[in-house]
């Protein structure tokens, strides 16, 4: 009998969907651990509060033996050592000058096209292992976005004003 019932009542509750979902992104879940799929152009999440790039990213994702790590770094960028501004502010790829980190520009820094693009203008996509997550990439553009243009600096430059 129960079974019964629940056959008859099937077809209602499919009757009462209404649709097509017009913003899927209300009903996804942003803290599962997703990549970015630039392809399709989905967003990443903002940027969690708590975002330590340097330690949660440059060093636990690039800076590992192999890769961009503290002794003999590919390209000759070392992601893992402190202050990883000194070595990405006002400096330029080796493929076509473009600025590694352009302050306040994700989509203009090299570094960003290297971690969301499928097929970047040089090189491949990095990591190359496996993409950062959609939460670590939303911190590493929260920190392009915030990185101020004088950190890249060293502390007596940027406090003398550079001269």
């Amino acid at each position: 009998m129960t079974h019964r019932l629940l056959l008859a009542l099937c077809p209602l509750a499919l009757a009462a969907c209404p649709g097509e979902i017009d913003d899927l992104s209300r009903f996804l879940d942003a803290s599962r651990d997703a990549t970015v799929d630039a392809a399709r152009d989905v967003p990443a999440p903002d940027a969690p509060a708590n975002c330590a790039v340097e330690r949660e990213v440059f060093v636990a994702r690039c800076g590992v033996e192999g890769c961009h790590g503290s002794v003999d770094p590919v390209s000759s960028l070392d992601l893992a050592s402190p202050n990883p501004a000194l070595r990405l502010l006002n400096m330029r790829s080796r493929c076509r000058s473009i600025p590694l980190v352009v302050p306040g520009d994700p989509e203009a820094s090299f570094l960003y096209q290297k971690l969301v693009q499928p097929r970047p203008t040089c090189g491949e996509r990095m990591p190359s292992d496996f993409p950062l997550t959609a939460a670590q990439v939303a911190c590493v553009r929260a920190w392009i976005v915030d990185v101020r243009p004088d950190a890249g600096a060293p502390a007596d430059a940027a406090r003398d004003g550079g001269g």
